[in-house]
């Protein structure tokens, strides 16, 4: 049976929609395209239809559903941070339930954004741990037959960062780093303190960084570190985010908001954060310098020890950490690795297409297709299209 497997991200930050088929992705668009929301986290209907358009594929013709999410994953873990956080950790269990069971309802969701009855829709439904779809999605589409695998970003089904040892079609998970000690929750909380508070405004900061001096590297230090054999480590006493009673995100019209994630010690420290909209000082810049050198500190820290286990040379990467480019930059050219392959869609967008490359070859054993050596899957518009619309916009 030829399978077309439909990957998705949903209610989340980089809502997408793929379409992969035996020989590889067919289509794939994020909602943010279509909708114009940055970073929209709107279920992406809009997103499904036109991955089915370009196809020329109808919802009926769809054998498997991916959604990169699973509420079973690492459930061990939650269940002792909840019995360790008492109320809190209660609302957290109640808060992510409650987005379980939408994620659950996809199926009648696609139904009901396409107009059309549940009935009609005759696939498999597949639930995939947040962080082997970002695996897949990167060790899928790339080159090699075996390699290590590295994920890292802010958390997903509990967890902020995953090692794997790939071969074949077979993906072997060897550890993860554990919420709430996080590499990504370190970074969007000192581009918070910087000003940036908007999501997705990390890659402002990486390039502050190159304007500023390493003044505050001591201090950097002791916010977060990497620990062998247990994973990234947070200094708590710095952060809020793990005691938060109310949603750690909220989305309103599409558009994903975060609280405030560093704690009052941190100011303490480093004195008052600085207002957006203020001007930055060469404290802002000498903080952002410190903050993305110790994140190349902890993220090369992590690697190694993932290079040492598996003893791979080449390396597929995938999370929203693994945008930070200057990072990536030095793995290379201080010779970490031979050879790397970073998913395009390196954020929650390419989750989709790793929920989908997961069912195709890991659930159903498909053989692995050519490498995917680009990343433009999405609308297509003719050079005659392109004209009309600057003509009806006079210019």
């Amino acid at each position: 049976m030829s399978r077309l497997v439909l990957g998705l991200n949903t209610h989340h930050g980089d809502a997408s929609a793929v379409l992969a088929g035996p020989k590889g992705p067919i289509a794939a668009i994020a909602q943010e395209r279509i909708d114009r929301v940055k970073h929209s986290a709107n279920f992406p209907a809009d997103a499904i239809r036109e991955v089915l358009r370009i196809a020329g594929a109808d919802i009926s013709d769809v054998t498997d559903i991916a959604v990169a999410r699973d509420p079973n994953a690492n459930l061990p873990q939650k269940l002792a941070y909840v019995a360790r956080h008492g109320v809190s950790g209660l609302e957290m269990a109640r808060r992510r339930l409650a987005v379980h069971r939408k994620v659950r309802s996809t199926a009648q969701e696609i139904a009901d954004a396409m107009g059309i009855d549940e009935a009609r829709i005759r696939a498999d439904f597949h639930q995939v741990e947040h962080h082997l779809a970002h695996v897949a999605s990167a060790f899928y589409w790339s080159p090699f037959e075996r390699c290590a695998a590295f994920t890292c970003d802010g958390a997903g089904d509990f967890a902020s960062n995953m090692f794997a040892r790939c071969e074949g079609r077979r993906i072997e998970v060897l550890g993860r780093t554990y919420w709430p000690h996080s590499l990504g929750v370190f970074y969007s909380a000192m581009t918070q303190f910087l000003g940036f508070d908007r999501y997705g405004e990390e890659y402002k900061v990486m390039g502050l960084s190159a304007y500023g001096r390493d003044r505050y590297g001591r201090v950097m230090r002791s916010l977060v570190h990497y620990a062998p054999g247990r994973g990234i480590r947070l200094n708590l006493d710095y952060f809020v985010h793990h005691e938060i009673r109310e949603a750690f995100e909220t989305i309103e019209d599409g558009q994903v908001r975060l609280p405030r994630l560093y704690g009052p010690k941190l100011e303490k420290v480093l004195g008052p954060a600085r207002l957006r909209g203020t001007e930055l000082t060469e404290r802002e810049k000498d903080l952002a310098m410190s903050m993305q050198k110790r994140h190349e500190e902890v993220f090369l820290d992590a690697l190694s020890e993932l290079l040492d286990r598996t003893g791979a040379r080449d390396v597929v990467l995938a999370g929203g950490s693994v945008l930070n480019s200057v990072a990536n930059g030095r793995m290379i050219t201080e010779g970490y690795v031979e050879r790397a392959y970073f998913q395009p869609a390196a954020s929650d967008d390419g989750t989709a297409a790793g929920a989908a490359s997961y069912v195709l070859h890991a659930v159903h054993g498909v053989p692995r297709h050519d490498p995917v050596t680009h990343a433009y899957w999405g609308t297509e518009w003719s050079d005659e299209a392109i004209e009309k619309a600057i003509e009806a916009n006079g210019r």
